[in-house]
Parts: structure tokens; C-alpha cells; sequence
């Protein structure tokens, strides 16, 4: 018996000893700046303070347009910095964390085609400053770019968001690997570009509703905002 309990006391020191297993932490759901809208409330409050600043160290009319490509810029770089290298894994996690919202995506489309009808006006008046190209009609350009990568960027934030809410279904990736940020990219940015998917067939109603609401702004912007930049700088050039 004294042997018996001696082996048991020696046993339940053992356990006692052995470090118990971390439960697993993936870089996801760590740090404030991995939060959709804690990145996007400060890349608004760069923006503005680049804004106001310049506006007000007298740098008009594009103070407040060089206030919305570092805004955009900034959260299009910080958004790709973190989800660019995560893995499937991470990608659901995260998207399952980070709703984009309809209010804030709307809100975020609606800014991104005000600067760029703002970027195309401000790139008309450069045109017409002796034919050069002046620091607002640069901004111009800026905000133009800057506008369209948010778009999308926001858009592929979108279909990994409903794609992991259903469940991991709706669209249909053609192989048997779970999907990541990158996959959700292609989607984006293939219907950005050609306005239509090609291989990744969209299976819900939302997400054929939303494709369309991406297809038809990108369709304005490569129809009407695109296409007017380059035939302003065609003008430029010919010197006219």
C-alpha cells in the first residue's frame, strides 16, 4: 500500500511538472491594428490631418484631395501588409473578425467616386495650366489610383467575409485547397479589371448581387474615369 501511494504521489508530481500545452494563437486576432475598421478609422484621421494641413499651410485646390490618397493609400497598404501572407486558416479567422459592413462599404465606394471625379477635375485643370502638368493634376492621378485599389481591396475583404459566414461555400475555386485572402484577391480584382469572373463560379444570390455592384463601378471607372485620364494626358502631350 505504501509503495502504491509513493508511485501515485510520484505520478501527480510529474503532472505537475509537465508544462501545460498553450492553447494555439494565430497572429489574427492579436493586435489592435488587425481590426477592419480600428485601420480604417486611422487611416481617415492621417488623411484628414494631411488634409487640413496642407489646406491650411495654403496648398489649394488639392489639399483635400492629397488628404484622401494618404487615407486610401493607407489603408490599402496596411490591409494587404497583414492578409498578403496568411494562410487559410488565418484568412477565415480573420474574415469571420472583419465585417465589412453595407454601411461602411458603401460609405468607402462613395468616397472613393467623389475623389475620383474630384481627381479628374483636378487633372482637367492642370491640362489647361499652359499644358504642363501641375502638382494638383498629379494629385489627380494619385487619387484616381489610389480610389480604384481601394475598391477592390475592399471588395475582396467583402467576398471572404460572406464566403466563411456561409460556411465556406458559394464559390467555387476549383480545387480541393481551402481558400486564402490571395484567392479572394484573384475574384476581386479579375472582375475589376474584365468585369466578369472566369473560373470561380458564384453559387448565392448575394454574392451574384454583390459581383454586380462591383462590376458595375468598375465599369464606370475603366468607361469614364480611366479612359478621361488617359485622353488628358493624350491632350497634354499633343501639346493642346
Amino acid at each position: 500500500m505504501t509503495a502504491r501511494k509513493a508511485r501515485a504521489r510520484t505520478a501527480a508530481a510529474r503532472r505537475r511538472r509537465r508544462p501545460t500545452p498553450r492553447k494555439a494563437q494565430g497572429p489574427v486576432r492579436r493586435k489592435l491594428g488587425d481590426s477592419l475598421h480600428m485601420r480604417l478609422w486611422i487611416s481617415i484621421a492621417v488623411g484628414v490631418a494631411v488634409g487640413v494641413g496642407t489646406l491650411w499651410m495654403g496648398h489649394s485646390p488639392g489639399s483635400l484631395m492629397l488628404g484622401w490618397v494618404v487615407a486610401a493609400t493607407l489603408f490599402t497598404v496596411s490591409t494587404w501588409y497583414l492578409v498578403f501572407r496568411m494562410s487559410d486558416d488565418d484568412t477565415r479567422d480573420h474574415a469571420q473578425e472583419n465585417n465589412p459592413s453595407a454601411g461602411v462599404s458603401d460609405t468607402l465606394l462613395m468616397s472613393a467616386c467623389m475623389a475620383s471625379i474630384v481627381g479628374l477635375a483636378l487633372l482637367m485643370f492642370g491640362a489647361k495650366s499652359k499644358g504642363q502638368l501641375v502638382p494638383d493634376s498629379i494629385i489627380g492621378v494619385l487619387g484616381i489610383l489610389a480610389s480604384w485599389s481601394a475598391i477592390h481591396t475592399l471588395f475582396t475583404l467583402r467576398y471572404a467575409y460572406v464566403y466563411f459566414r456561409d460556411g465556406g461555400t458559394g464559390i467555387n475555386f476549383n480545387g480541393d485547397d481551402r481558400p486564402c485572402y490571395i484567392d479572394f484577391a484573384y475574384l476581386a480584382f479579375t472582375i475589376g479589371m474584365t468585369y466578369q469572373v472566369s473560373d470561380t463560379n458564384l453559387g448565392t444570390k448575394e454574392l451574384r448581387r454583390i459581383a454586380l455592384h462591383h462590376a458595375l463601378i468598375s465599369y464606370l471607372f475603366g468607361t469614364v474615369v480611366v479612359a478621361s485620364m488617359i485622353n488628358m494626358f493624350v491632350q497634354v502631350a499633343a501639346g493642346g
